[in-house]
């Protein structure tokens, strides 16, 4: 699964900003996994932006992934993914945010199996890497890592 991935991550700060841009794709075609992946980018952002206002877009995926497990849309291979997010998101719970960066790595995980396979237009999406903080997903643009800054070029 993390073969797909479009960008490859260096240590130097200086090479965050990268002219080239990785290859993007478009997800998601059920909707409660569509409201799951729009709420973790929304929550990316904040957290690449260093704002520690991050606890109703946790609240709200914590909403979202619940809301999931109860869709009939959702296959059932994929229900172990929504149990391990729901952990996840809930361990980011009103936390401060350095810890939710250190917590954020298992819930892109779980919205990337997710993001990947439910494909289908709406959502434009590129992938990342950080060795300091671990993988995101994010909407294409410049490159803006959750875990803080410096750690990640485009490939």
């Amino acid at each position: 699964m993390w073969g797909l991935w479009t960008v490859l991550v260096l240590g130097a700060p200086e090479a965050v900003a990268q002219e080239a841009t990785p290859a993007a794709w478009t997800c998601c075609e059920v909707r409660p996994v569509a409201r799951i992946v729009e709420l973790y980018l929304d929550l990316e952002e904040l957290l690449a932006a260093g704002d520690a206002g991050t606890s109703g877009k946790v609240y709200a995926l914590v909403g979202a992934t619940k809301t999931a497990l109860k869709e009939p849309g959702v296959r059932h291979e994929d229900r172990q993914v929504l149990e391990a997010l729901l952990v996840a998101a809930e361990a980011m719970k009103d936390k401060k945010l350095e810890t939710a960066r250190a917590r954020f790595d298992p819930v892109s995980r779980a919205v990337a199996h997710l993001a990947l396979n439910y494909p289908g237009a709406g959502i434009e999406i590129v992938e990342a890497y950080c060795p300091e903080g671990g993988t995101w997903l994010q909407r294409p643009g410049a490159l803006r890592s959750p875990y803080g800054d410096g750690c990640a070029k485009w490939r």
